[in-house]
């Protein structure tokens, strides 16, 4: 709108103005990079709650992979469809296809009851806009909804001191060379960015293996009470005549960051 003064020569600057502005607009709208700008979308891995979702269009029988739209979604909690509505679900793509979920707890070789993880209702999930935080935050506060979170890039903190690190592009490929081989770059397990979320302080874990020996590496994580060899009986366990067990429970947990020998993926200081 344009508004007219007594004094012509405003009257004409203030229609000046307007048509700039009205031109820069065009420009804008008219922008091609502007034009072609994609839409945001972040993703999520989302695991629901038993039956909370399901896709009958998808046979899940095979163990067969699929990424299947919204529209394919049985949503049971009216409370769960409202939320991904809200967020703007796009897509969801399996994890884990070939899971095979075994219903109810299994016994370990001690006949204790071990209730295994189910990942078959872990999915990829994509969304329409630019805030993951919000997305993972909302939805984990849904009951049908296990954990919800981002797939974050984190900045690596310091690698860990240990002499034999560098060799070991299982935990960390660079492309370094290893016994003459090129090692083909990122082809590992990422551990320094499993490191910067959590370490492996605090948790049990068995080597089902042919023994473990002493090492000072291994020391302070062994608990004696607790092992138990399968190719030799109980004692010796601490033999390892196929020197195999003790490389694997040196990869597991290994002291980390102490100078000497390996880093173990659970890269425990000690």
């Amino acid at each position: 709108m344009i508004f007219l003064s007594r004094c012509p020569a405003r009257a004409l600057g203030l229609l000046s103005v307007e048509l700039l502005l009205a031109a820069l607009a065009l420009q804008v709208l008219a922008d091609p990079a502007r034009a072609e700008r994609p839409e945001q979308v972040y993703e999520l891995f989302v695991r629901f709650r038993s039956d909370a979702v399901s896709f009958p269009a998808h046979d899940r029988g095979n163990g067969a992979a699929f990424t299947a739209p919204l529209e394919d979604a049985v949503v049971l909690e009216d409370e769960l469809a409202d939320i991904l509505g809200d967020l703007g679900a796009r897509s969801f793509a399996t994890v884990a296809p070939s899971w095979r979920h075994l219903s109810g707890p299994v016994l370990n070789h001690r006949g204790e009851s071990v209730q295994l993880v189910d990942f078959t209702d872990l999915y990829l999930v994509s969304f329409s806009g630019s805030d993951p935080d919000y997305g993972a935050a909302l939805l984990s506060d849904s009951p049908s909804v296990v954990y919800a979170y981002a797939p974050h890039a984190y900045v690596l903190g310091d690698f860990p001191d240990d002499p034999l690190f560098p060799q070991q592009w299982n935990l960390h490929n660079t492309g370094q060379t290893y016994e003459g081989e090129d090692c083909e770059a990122d082809l590992d397990v990422n551990a320094p960015e499993a490191w910067e979320i959590a370490q492996g302080s605090g948790t049990k874990i068995g080597i089902v293996d042919s023994g473990v020996v002493f090492h000072p590496d291994l020391e302070d994580y062994l608990d004696i009470n607790l092992s138990y060899s399968y190719y030799y009986g109980n004692p010796p366990w601490y033999v390892d005549m196929r020197d195999h067990g003790t490389k694997v429970a040196g990869v597991a947990l290994a002291g980390g960051d102490n100078g000497r020998g390996i880093a173990s993926l659970a890269n425990t200081p000690g």
